[in-house]
């Protein structure tokens, strides 16, 4: 189908309040849906494939219409627009500079507070073992300062108990080597986790199986339904077994900002306005 005017095309598109950016969003959105990735690389029917190149055919009539346009203006008015456009270029980079590094400050502080919480469940475990260990090796090591206390004189006289504060000093040394291990290894693993999700390839690979789903059907999706995504997605992995990613809810939440940031400059997501407190988007 040949297109002549802007005027035919919003007609045959039923796009008639459209100005011309507007009119091109729709139809490449409209487009998209006829796309042959979608069907395995193929169309399904010549119907798809008509409408599909239908829709091309019009975009690159709108492109070269706005390029004609351009062209039609006195040259002060193509210096005043380009300038326009590129600092409305600078302004949407500084704002998404800003926004990327807010989301990453906001990330590593709550991957910090994870790895701090973590810290402290087994820091009284880990003071009282080594506290008790330390008492029993001064015991051990210096015998005649406590023979000397009126109080456990009498009793380190028995050689039972002195054999006795030995096998617990083992014990204690065991179980105390334990916990530090433990604690430094719980850390380390949850270090190597968050160290995980700050990839740029991990991130981006959640966020294409998540639109794959969307792209299906044709659902409106909110940062909290990536989250509950990404959660589920990662626990599965048997490299992460026995981390509760629940714990990392925020961390979640962050890397959803800084998806959805990056994927709305690049003209994948799109917000829509809606009566509600919680952001929703479709994909474009």
């Amino acid at each position: 189908m040949k297109f002549t005017n802007i005027k035919e095309i919003k007609k045959y598109f039923n796009y008639l309040d459209e100005d011309i950016n507007g009119l091109r969003l729709k139809i490449i959105k409209e487009r998209n849906l006829y796309h042959p990735d979608k069907t395995g690389g193929d169309f399904l029917d010549e119907n798809q494939k008509e409408k599909y190149f239908i829709c091309q055919e019009a975009i690159d009539f709108v492109e070269n219409y706005k390029l004609e346009y351009i062209d039609q203006k006195s040259d002060i008015e193509k210096i005043i627009e380009q300038n326009q456009i590129l600092i409305e270029k600078q302004n949407k980079a500084k704002i998404m500079e800003q926004n990327l590094r807010s989301y990453n400050n906001s990330m590593k502080s709550s991957c910090d507070k994870v790895i701090a919480r973590y810290k402290l469940r087994y820091n009284i475990p880990k003071i009282t073992s080594s506290g008790v260990l330390g008492i029993l090796t001064f015991v051990l090591a210096f015998p005649k300062s406590i023979e000397n206390n009126i109080f456990f004189k009498d009793l380190l006289l028995e050689p039972n108990v002195k054999f006795s504060i030995a096998l617990i000093w083992v014990y204690i040394l065991v179980i105390t080597v334990l916990l530090w291990y433990i604690a430094w290894r719980k850390e380390n693993r949850l270090k190597e986790f968050v160290d995980y999700l700050s990839m740029e390839g991990v991130q981006n690979n959640l966020f294409s199986n998540f639109i794959k789903d969307k792209l299906q059907d044709k659902s409106r999706f909110t940062k909290e339904d990536f989250v509950v995504y990404a959660m589920n997605e990662i626990s599965y992995r048997k490299r992460f077994k026995g981390i509760n990613s629940m714990e990392f809810h925020d961390i979640f939440y962050n890397i959803a900002g800084i998806i959805f940031a990056k994927a709305e400059d690049k003209e994948i997501i799109e917000q829509i306005n809606t009566k509600s407190l919680i952001d929703e988007y479709v994909v474009l």
